[in-house]
């Protein structure tokens, strides 16, 4: 038996979409599965103002990083709330790749006050990125899935939001 069991678990010929891949566990899980041989559609939001008021494109940043490490990865930069980022994150994985074998929800977003003070369109937008765009990623990958005979879909979330 292989002295560490993690280290032959393998994921070459294998496509995994991951949303909030800029940074804490997505870009972690990012990292992982490249390194584990998988063909990666990293998606975070393009920030107009990142620190500093910088321009942010970590999805980019990611996507660069796994490809000098030798792996073969692909940003997506939409904000996975907007009612067809699901589509385009599919699309672009079946054009780059022609397959999607794994979909790592980890997109989310969190409201850092209590209730009374919470803006209802605030809540909005949390239910949109954190629940809906999840469905609606769920919805496009299932067929392909269904008809590759295989496919994993994992909602997660990290606890950057936390102090």
């Amino acid at each position: 038996m292989h002295p560490n069991p993690d280290e032959t678990i393998r994921f070459d010929g294998r496509v995994v979409i991951v949303t909030g891949a800029g940074k804490g566990l997505g870009r972690a899980v990012s990292l992982l599965f490249a390194s584990r041989g998988a063909q990666l559609v990293v998606n975070n939001r393009f920030s107009v103002t990142g620190p500093g008021d910088e321009p942010s494109d970590s999805a980019g940043e990611l996507a660069a990083l796994i490809e000098a490490r030798g792996g073969s990865a692909v940003p997506e930069r939409s904000d996975v709330a907007a009612p067809d980022a699901a589509r385009w994150l599919a699309e672009l994985a079946m054009a780059r790749f022609g397959r999607i074998d794994v979909v790592i929800h980890n997109a989310g977003i969190i409201e850092a006050c209590g209730v009374a003070e919470l803006a209802e369109a605030d809540l909005t937008r949390v239910f949109e990125v954190n629940a809906l765009s999840a469905f609606r990623l769920t919805q496009q990958v299932l067929p392909i899935m269904r008809d590759q005979n295989y496919g994993r879909i994992v909602f997660t979330t990290s606890t950057a939001a936390l102090p």
